[in-house]
This record gives structure tokens, sequence and C-alpha cells, in this order.
């Protein structure tokens, strides 16, 4: 389930279990908009929110260079990313932060998402060293076009978890 040549969050592993990951990850850049319709997750809403975020992507920038939809932005632009010409199109920087992750192929639906996160969930209840932050939601990761067939797609589900020495 590999994506060649895709730049990815950078992280460190500081655990590995079965059903998740625990990994530190470093803070990155992103621009986001929020996903037209309902609540949930939903292909068409996916799509348009898709088409305004690949435009910016691909040169349409001010300076010619419920869901949310956001990009990862490639490292090596920092925090010295162009203004977006859409105005629904924001640049945020996400901090730091340690996530138990659980990757899985396939299309991404509500119910999938739901019964992943709830998986997850379980497991991390378990989990002598990390526990799920109290104002924790669940965010999807998927790396591949829309082409690509889903058996061959990679796809996770993240929750920002803490120590439980850290928890209060």
């Amino acid at each position: 389930m590999s994506v060649p040549d895709l730049e990815t969050v950078p992280f460190r592993i500081l655990k590995r279990e079965d059903e998740y990951e625990i990994r530190q990850v470093e803070s990155y850049y992103v621009a986001e908009t929020t996903m037209p319709g309902r609540t949930g997750f939903d292909f068409s809403g996916s799509s348009q929110s898709f088409n305004v975020l690949a435009s910016y992507l691909f040169g349409k920038s001010a300076d010619g260079n419920k869901w949310k939809m956001s990009f990862v932005m490639p490292s090596k632009y920092g925090p010295d990313l162009p203004q977006a010409k859409d105005p629904s199109v924001t640049i945020k920087e996400v901090p730091s932060k340690i996530v138990a992750v659980a990757a899985f192929p396939g299309l991404v639906t509500d119910d999938d998402i739901s019964q992943r996160e709830s998986r997850l969930r379980k497991a991390l209840q378990k989990d002598t060293q990390y526990r799920v932050k109290e104002d924790s939601v669940v965010e999807i990761a998927q790396y591949n076009p829309p082409f690509t067939l889903p058996f061959a797609r990679r796809n996770e589900v993240a929750l920002e978890v803490e120590g439980v020495d850290s928890a209060s």
C-alpha cells in the first residue's frame, strides 16, 4: 500500500502494536477547506473540496505561485506558502502531536470510519502507556489518487493521544 514519491508528514514511531502505531508527528502545514453538504464523509462534497484545493495547489494562489478537507503542504515551503485566491482555502500550521494510527486499505465511508475509530479507541483502552486525549477527534488520511483500485489504497485513521503519566 505504499505510494511512491508521496511526501508524508514527518513522524517517529514511538510504539508499534498489532492494531496500531503510536507516532510523534512533527508540525506541518495544510491547505484546508470546509466540505459542503451534509456532515460526515460524502464523495460529492469531497470531490468539490478537492477541486477547490487542487486549484490552489496548481497555481491559483494570490501571488501566482463540519468536515474539513486538507492537503499536507510540501515541507520545503514551511510557513512561506502563498495565499490562496479562493477565500475558502486557509493555510494553517498543525502543531507537533502524538497520535495513534491504524492503517487500512479500501474506500473510505462514514460507516468504515466509525467502525475503525471504535476499534482504535477500544484497542487503546488496553494500552498502559498512552490514552486518547479527551478532546481528540478522529482524523482520516487518504494517500492515493482517486483512480487507485480499492485494494491498493492506503488510508489511516488517527486519534491524538497522550502519555498516561501526562493525563490529568
